[in-house]
């Protein structure tokens, strides 16, 4: 992956890199605002991803759309079962944290619990779809049949049981029309 200072300029110029924290973010802003906003693995890092949320959705213009993947807390147990740990499975049923493959701690969430920050924020869920059911799965970089395990995965990501049992969930949420912006 490059990174942007690598892009030509014409990609370049359209680059503003702001810092701020996820709650501060709208204030940091001003008055700007975007159509759309998205947030995708960074919530298994925040501990607490209200603020965070509510930040984020404060960036969307009213029918705008809000694009959340965060780790799914239901799907905790099924990395260490599948690895025959069934201790560590059981202790996951009720976990809300885990350490990941990188060795650093994380949180996870359930889709309820996220939609209820996001209609705090005035924004309605569209749809939610599960992410990484079979491919989280899946040992080697390139496995046969890459192609037909993408479809798979697709088809998978919008029918239960199986989205609900993916290793993330990703929500598309559109911002109420008469939200504070």
């Amino acid at each position: 992956m490059s990174s942007v200072e690598e892009e030509p300029d014409d990609v370049r110029s359209r680059f503003r890199l702001v810092e701020a924290t996820g709650q501060d973010a709208p204030s940091t802003l001003a008055s700007e605002r975007f159509d759309a906003v998205l947030c995708h693995g960074v919530l298994p890092y925040i501990e607490d991803p209200a603020p965070f949320v509510a930040g984020m959705c404060g960036l969307v213009v009213p029918d705008g759309l809000v694009s959340i993947v965060a780790k799914n807390r239901d799907a905790l147990p099924i990395g260490p079962a599948l690895r025959g740990d069934w201790g560590a499975a059981i202790t996951a049923l009720g976990a809300s944290h885990e350490v990941n493959r990188l060795g650093l701690p994380t949180r996870a969430d359930t889709v309820s619990g996220i939609g209820k920050i996001l209609e705090d924020a005035d924004v309605e869920i569209i749809d939610w779809y599960g992410v990484r059911f079979f491919s989280d799965l899946v040992t080697n970089q390139e496995p046969d049949g890459a192609d037909e395990l993408l479809r798979l995965e697709l088809e998978l990501s919008q029918r239960d049981p199986y989205r609900l049992l993916s290793r993330l969930f990703h929500i598309v949420g559109r911002r109420r029309v008469g939200a504070g912006a």
